[in-house]
């Protein structure tokens, strides 16, 4: 399961806003002692100031923040970039949408700051129940350490720099491994080297079709990251929902042929590299790639779509959690769930209960499970490998981190995740396509204190 960096409890959708003035009012006046929360807002949120350093770019909604940030519920951790980025600091924008009623406090916030962010969790989780492990009373808090604050176009415009710089290391790089396997590649315009070692049928696909391949990721070290053939499957996707260097890369391949993708890092992860996976940051990719067939008939003709759901796939992958939460109300009602929500937008169904003891996300759990998509679509499955994963909840994505919990040891049940709580625009293995709907069979076999 690749793992996602975010903070868990970071999608309470309440409401509040600040004016510029009262922020700069309120981070004149915060000195407060030890302990301290002088800084009250009318959501009840509560801010301490650690560090106040004198600054004028304060976070708004839509800023690019990059931070340390450990989320808390009472004493559970809930999110530690600390341990869970390699001590390094995590970039994202922050929305009032995202963030609710915490929003208020990281506007009070500028480049340098340190801040104790809190709200009560009956006021964060209203009208809405809260995690098995919390109780009434407890506090919701953000200790968050802030190292820049741009504008979405300072964001944009300094990763566009970077992009250039990367790509004449990326290139230099790929042309060095090139010379030293005495490798015959051709190149395309954006920097893709490619290999064709055995030809097809002649077919080739486009960005619009679906494909199914076998696969096998590595690095320049020869280290493997992802194999289909050490799982014994190929999969299928959409090659419009994939990393553009398969987007453009697999079409290179006949239907029937096979050969090697070098992929510069803009065209792969970039600087966005899956947390928990062996992919670091700005890391070219290397894929030995079988295109067995492009647009695969379904594996039963009852399975396959009506035109009208197959429309609705494109609008599954939209970004906006209103349009993305009717899509699963009516997944729901389709199938005959009886499933509850949660403040994030997380819906699960609970099939069976088990022993009465809940995870929290400070504890590592041993799970089966099965992925797949709102159309059925399988992606994953420890079921099929026939071996449970054991995993830190605080390490793997939101969806997940939030919704384990929800299930007794010894019980089991579904998880149907957003994709902001899931991969989010990035997508994920080749056929999570951005902004994808997931759904998860999860039996949680064992809590590992």
């Amino acid at each position: 399961m690749i793992k996602k960096i975010s903070f868990a409890c970071a999608t309470l959708l309440l409401t509040g806003s600040v004016t510029m003035a009262q922020k700069t009012t309120a981070v004149k006046k915060a000195t407060p002692t030890k302990k301290s929360f002088t800084i009250k807002t009318a959501n009840k949120l509560e801010c301490y100031m650690l560090n106040d350093v004198p600054g004028i770019k304060f976070i708004q909604d839509g800023s690019v923040v990059k931070m340390h940030i450990r989320t808390k519920i009472a004493d559970s951790s809930m999110f530690d970039s600390y341990k869970m980025n390699n001590n390094e600091p995590i970039e994202q924008p922050l929305t009032k949408q995202f963030l609710g009623a915490f929003m208020e406090g990281f506007s009070l916030l500028s480049s340098g700051d340190s801040a104790i962010l809190r709200l009560p969790i009956d006021t964060a989780f209203k009208g809405s129940p809260m995690p098995p492990f919390a109780k009434s009373g407890d506090m919701v808090s953000y200790e968050v350490k802030i190292f820049s604050v741009k504008s979405k176009e300072e964001a944009d415009a300094e990763k566009e720099k970077a992009s250039k710089v990367q790509n004449g290391i990326d290139d230099k790089l790929l042309k060095e491994y090139i010379k030293a396997k005495n490798l015959k590649t051709a190149k395309t315009a954006s920097g893709i080297y490619y290999v064709i070692d055995k030809k097809g049928n002649g077919k080739h696909a486009t960005a619009a079709d679906k494909v199914k391949v076998h696969y096998k990721g590595y690095k320049l070290d020869g280290s493997t990251f992802d194999s289909s053939y050490d799982r014994g499957q190929p999969i299928e996707f959409p090659l419009s929902g994939v990393i553009k260097g398969w987007t453009e890369g697999i079409p290179l391949f006949e239907e029937g042929g096979k050969g090697t993708l070098l992929i510069p890092s803009s065209l792969a992860y970039g600087q966005n590299a899956p947390p928990g996976s062996t992919i670091k940051a700005n890391e070219v990719l290397l894929f030995d790639v079988e295109l067995i067939k492009i647009n695969p008939e379904p594996e039963t003709t009852e399975a396959a779509a009506p035109v009208k759901e197959e429309a609705n796939t494109t609008v599954a992958n939209s970004p906006d959690p209103t349009v993305q939460d009717q899509l699963i109300q009516d997944f729901i009602k389709k199938n005959n769930l009886n499933a509850q929500k949660t403040a994030s937008g997380l819906y699960y169904v609970i099939d069976k209960k088990g022993n009465g003891k809940h995870a929290t996300a400070a504890d590592q759990v041993k799970v089966h499970y099965k992925g797949t998509l709102l159309d059925g679509t399988k992606f994953d499955s420890s079921y099929d490998r026939n071996e449970p994963i054991t995993f830190p909840l605080s390490g793997v994505i939101r969806g997940w981190t939030e919704g384990i919990p929800l299930f007794e040891e010894g019980g089991k049940g579904k998880l149907i995740i957003p994709s902001a709580l899931g991969y989010g625009p990035n997508g994920a293995g080749g056929v999570i396509q951005p902004n994808e709907i997931l759904v998860f069979d999860v039996e949680l076999l064992q809590i590992i204190k």
